[in-house]
Parts: C-alpha cells; structure tokens; sequence
C-alpha cells in the first residue's frame, strides 16, 4: 500500500511539471 501511496505521489509531481512546462511554453508562444 505505502509503494501504491509512493508512486500516486510521484505522478501527481509528474503532472505538475509537466503543467508547469506547458503554460511556460504556450505563454511563450503567444504572447
């Protein structure tokens, strides 16, 4: 159960920075 906790957190950091990267990439690209 913990590893299942573990690895639910590391793709919820995943997506984060990968929103992150997208909104400074698409800001880039339009403005």
């Amino acid at each position: 159960m913990c590893v299942y906790i573990a690895f639910i957190e590391m793709v919820y950091d995943l997506m984060d920075m990968i929103v992150v990267i997208w909104e400074v990439n698409f800001s880039g690209v339009v403005i």
